[in-house]
């Protein structure tokens, strides 16, 4: 083999070594990459899952105060039974009635006048 096939196929070995070297580089940068975002993620997912499991707490409660609140409002009165009830009393007017001590009073006051008047 003459010294220049020599020389060429050394300058070919020495560029593919290169390059072999420099796909190394490329694929531990490309795998360091891939970890670093494999335990992001891992973090992430975990975030979430935590997240997720609060929320479902979060829901729960919710439903159960609803369930408590739905119990409670079949106690109240419907509007029908309010509005009956609200005819009634404005039907009785009780801010006209009198107080058994205003009753007393008047009475007393009465007797008083009788007893002045017949003298």
């Amino acid at each position: 083999m003459p010294e220049q096939d020599i020389q060429r196929l050394a300058s070919m070995l020495s560029t593919l070594e290169d390059r072999y070297a420099n796909l190394n580089r490329k694929i531990e940068v490309i795998e360091s990459n891939m970890l670093k975002t494999d335990k992001r993620l891992l973090q992430e997912t975990k975030l979430l899952t935590s997240e997720i499991a609060e929320l479902r707490r979060e829901l729960t409660e919710l439903k159960d105060k609803l369930t408590l609140v739905a119990k409670e409002l079949k106690n109240f009165a419907p509007k029908t039974e309010l509005e009956t009830l609200k005819k009634t009393v404005e039907f009785f007017d009780p801010m006209q009635f009198v107080t058994r001590r205003e009753v007393e009073r008047i009475v007393k006051e009465k007797i008083e006048e009788e007893k002045l008047s017949s003298k």
